[in-house]
């Protein structure tokens, strides 16, 4: 059986093991390393011009909706169907997490079997589901039997699924597109279900993200609050010691230095004999004058009752 088997460079650390086993039990051609959606066309291309056939295609890697995820880019859902019906592969192996859709796909699209994976798949089982399956076909079993000897089975979640070719089940054709609108109706429910839950987790990781902003927000503003508090605190305790200028600040600035001033002609004693002042007579007026200074100066600094201070 000729196999051609696609490993691209990837972060599924047994890939390496798992090709080199298979191309050791099947002979098979390994395209891995970096690989490219124009070094798998060629690849197929030289095996098609060569007369070569290719009876089983292997993947392993990662696969979407897109479809099988190489180095650089894509292998399209689209070119795969080509592919698979240019070159007449009769057998596709695609191990990849969740490759229903690509495999349903192909199987509605050509007559291959295909064996995929339906949901996550532990890189550890998918090494020794691929590993055995490839013994068991070197060891002479037809692909669908190899299949179902090797398949993980159980009581757990089915992991994978085969579709078989079309051409065996045309003796019962009823049956068989009952089978398959079973199948994409089972495939339906799965992807809309794998969507409803991505929609789920978007609209949940979006609403945590805005109650986050939402979080921050409050506590920026509870700060902002909190430094407008002790802003205004701090305003409250320095306006407390601080004092504004009487309207008529100006006529009460001059007349306190008039006050001051007056008092001065009467220290000497031509003013004094002029006004008929005796020196005593003149040190009381100073003093008068002085101490009425004072007041002014008193009152419009606000050191006396009727000053008027901020609040």
């Amino acid at each position: 059986m000729n196999t051609l088997l696609i490993a691209p460079d990837s972060n599924l650390i047994n890939t390496p093991d798992e090709a080199r086993h298979i191309q050791e039990a099947l002979g098979a051609q390994v395209i891995n390393g970096r690989v490219t959606p124009i070094i798998v066309a060629d690849a197929i291309a030289n095996r098609i011009a060569r007369r070569q056939t290719i009876d089983t295609l292997f993947f392993i890697g990662h696969g979407n909706l897109t479809g099988l995820q190489l180095t650089d880019g894509y292998i399209s859902i689209a070119d795969l169907c080509r592919y698979v019906k240019s070159a007449n592969i009769r057998y596709l192996v695609l191990n990849t997490c969740e490759s229903e859709y690509i495999a349903l796909a192909i199987h509605h699209e050509t007559d291959a079997t295909v064996i995929c994976t339906i949901t996550k798949v532990d890189d550890a089982q998918a090494y020794a589901t691929s590993r055995l399956l490839a013994e068991s076909i070197a060891s002479g079993y037809p692909v669908e039997e190899a299949y179902e000897r090797t398949k993980p089975s159980g009581a757990g979640i089915q992991t994978y699924r085969i579709f078989p070719d079309r051409n065996q089940q045309k003796t019962h054709t009823n049956d068989a597109e009952y089978k398959t609108i079973q199948l994409w109706r089972e495939v339906l429910v799965v992807h809309l279900n794998q969507m409803a839950a991505q929609v789920k987790q978007m609209i949940e990781e979006e609403r945590n993200q805005r109650g986050r902003e939402m979080q921050r927000l409050e506590n920026k503003i509870d700060e902002q609050k909190s430094e407008l508090v002790n802003a205004i605190t701090i305003l409250a305790d320095q306006s407390k010691n601080t004092v504004t200028l009487p309207r008529h600040y100006v006529t009460v600035y001059t007349t306190a230095f008039l006050f001051l001033a007056i008092p001065i002609p009467l220290y000497f004693l031509e003013v004094r004999n002029l006004i008929g002042i005796s020196a005593f007579a003149s040190i009381i007026v100073a003093w008068i004058f002085y101490g009425m200074s004072h007041q002014t100066f008193a009152y419009l600094w606000g050191f006396i009752a009727n000053r008027s201070k901020k609040p």
